[in-house]
């Protein structure tokens, strides 16, 4: 788990950016909401897996894809099983990849 003095600036940095993300993709402010949240949960519980070496924003970015994807096909957040969370992960990073060029 992340420090949450140090996660804490990065969510207060990082938040505006992830949440015109979701937005652009989903169809309320509050759905948009609910995926930014869940977005920072999921980024402080994996947060060990962070490699510092490469830029932050890409990592979350790469999370929100996933929460989008997950959301778009109306699965309930709290009932992803590790293969949908991965699978969705995998077909995130590619199109992550494509955009980030």
């Amino acid at each position: 788990m992340a420090d949450s003095g140090a996660f804490e600036v990065l969510y207060r940095e990082y938040y505006p950016r992830v949440f015109a993300l979701c937005r652009r993709f989903l169809l309320t402010n509050e759905s948009a909401e609910d995926a930014a949240q869940e977005t920072f949960t999921r980024a402080y519980k994996t947060f060990r897996h962070y490699q510092s070496t490469r830029p932050f924003w890409h990592w979350i970015a790469a999370i929100v894809a996933v929460i989008i994807a997950i959301t778009v096909v109306g699965l309930p957040l709290s009932f992803i099983t590790i293969t949908a969370w991965l699978t969705a992960w995998y077909l995130a990073k590619i199109v992550f990849a494509h955009l980030v060029g």
